[in-house]
């Protein structure tokens, strides 16, 4: 019997976990702007239950598309998605540094998730 309780509650607690939508963040850049990097490798892995993945990319690398959609803005460019869809976004300045840090980020995801 304690068997079956015992494997009930990891079930349990396995399924509630695994519910939670992945969160990416995305670093938008482009190759002559590299030194205005956001250093995002403190970021955690894991936070509050989300599994959190941190991914740049190369405006210059790009299909047109993609290109098009970021033409004219100021980089670099931070973009928190959860579960797919777009949430926030960070832009930079007209001195194309953004004044963001991981605990910034971090904040702007807890109020995301708490509006779900």
């Amino acid at each position: 019997m304690k068997y079956i309780l015992t494997l009930i509650l990891i079930l349990i607690a396995y399924v509630g976990f695994a519910q939670n939508p992945p969160v990416e963040i995305l670093q938008i850049n482009s190759r002559w702007n590299q030194h205005n990097n956001v250093h995002l490798d403190k970021m955690p892995k894991n936070h509050r239950g989300y599994i959190i993945k941190v991914k740049y990319a190369l405006l210059e690398e790009q299909g047109p598309t993609f290109k098009k959609s970021f033409a004219g803005k100021a980089l670099p460019i931070i973009v928190l998605r959860v579960g797919g869809q777009t949430k926030y976004q960070w832009t930079a300045d007209l001195s194309f540094r953004l004044k963001v840090g991981v605990h910034d980020i971090l904040g702007t995801l807890d109020k995301v998730i708490k509006l779900k």
